[in-house]
């Protein structure tokens, strides 16, 4: 539960408007493929809205290499805690980068062209800025623990990473959810 509601605690409202502009935001910078300009954008805002909200904010960073172009990206998945003393943990998680090609496009001179991703990474993502949002607004008793994966694209690099080097006891973590494609 990511509230605890007592009596007289109102329920924090969650704000499909101002989701919805995060959404928006993050698609302004473009596709968000690693190493691109706007993947490089989008670190920045992404980590600039959690320093803002969140109790701690890290950057977990790992290297990819590319067997199908030989390119050699550096990845990070950005992790933000609140309330990292609480009894009880949770995870919420997204995936924040966007597909480099797009190889499903039927024209055939638009496969090798990135998405933009606004449902396929940047909708999960506006919903956790929101809930970062409120969660700064309205503390809970869950500690809450938001990380935004990157290169799930590239065959769920980001959370395959996290699990491996974790950056706390996940023994602790009572759940987790992960959105995409919620748009």
């Amino acid at each position: 539960m990511l509230v605890s509601i007592g009596c007289g605690k109102k329920v924090p409202e969650f704000s499909g408007k101002n989701a919805f502009q995060y959404l928006e935001k993050q698609c302004s910078f473009g596709p968000r493929n690693p190493g691109s300009k706007g993947y490089k954008d989008c670190l920045s805002y992404l980590l600039q809205q959690m320093q803002s909200t969140a109790d701690t904010v890290w950057i977990q960073p790992f290297n990819y290499n590319d067997p199908y172009r030989g390119d050699n990206y550096n990845l990070q998945n950005i992790i933000a805690r609140f309330n990292l003393n609480a009894e009880k943990q949770i995870l919420l998680g997204a995936h924040w980068d966007t597909r480099p090609w797009s190889d499903q496009e039927t024209e055939l001179t638009n496969q090798n062209k990135p998405l933009l991703g606004a449902n396929d990474g940047a909708s999960g993502v506006a919903v956790l800025l929101e809930i970062a949002h409120i969660l700064k607004e309205k503390p809970s008793e869950t500690g809450v623990t938001i990380i935004f994966f990157d290169g799930e694209e590239a065959g769920l690099l980001g959370s395959a990473h996290f699990v491996k080097e974790p950056i706390m006891d996940l023994a602790s973590v009572n759940g987790m959810i992960n959105l995409d494609m919620v748009g």
